[in-house]
């Protein structure tokens, strides 16, 4: 039977709930008595405990809360014919000095990245923006508009040619019906 919290004759409130821990408090004795004792051999795996340790995560991703967006896997190869550090440097100064000294509305294009103007100049498909822009030197620039008018009137002859030869046709059809 519970013991009743409140002293009918003196109105007494007794303490039955456990007092509150605090962090100063020793807590050696309470776990011992309520804690779990386990002697097996443990079967966790710490081939991962690196992967999962939190130190380890936080200085591996930084403190912003999100993951790389572009991890990727280690590459081997033949890597000796690339140079120096300092030749890659220099490189990257200069892809970026380039890049500065385009125009404004170009830069703007690409939200100012320059990597974002690799990825888009390097697809094919983009070759007539990159002449709208007016990236490309005149005369590559007029030899695609040259290219592009002799392909539509190409494509032109190619309908015109389907279209007779569709009426012909038809009209050789409607005589012989």
């Amino acid at each position: 039977m519970a013991k009743d919290p409140v002293d009918r004759v003196t109105g007494e409130i007794f303490d039955v709930h456990p007092p509150l821990r605090a962090a100063y408090d020793d807590h050696r004795p309470m776990s011992i008595v309520t804690g779990l004792i386990c002697l097996d051999e443990s079967l966790a795996s710490q081939s991962s405990a690196e992967e999962a340790d939190i130190n380890v995560l936080v200085r591996r991703f930084g403190l912003d809360g999100e993951l790389p967006k572009d991890v990727r896997a280690p590459q081997y190869g033949d890597f000796t014919n690339l140079g120096s550090y300092q030749d890659a440097l220099n490189a990257l100064v200069d892809a970026q000095a380039s890049f500065n000294a385009m125009p404004a509305h170009v830069r703007a294009e690409f939200d100012n990245d320059p990597h974002r103007f690799v990825q888009f100049c390097s697809d094919d498909r983009n070759y007539d923006r990159i002449c709208d822009l007016g990236m490309l030197a005149p005369e590559p620039m007029q030899k695609r508009i040259d290219a592009r008018k002799a392909k539509e009137a190409a494509d032109m002859a190619a309908k015109v040619e389907a279209e007779i030869a569709k009426r012909e046709k038809a009209s050789k059809e409607a005589k012989h019906s």
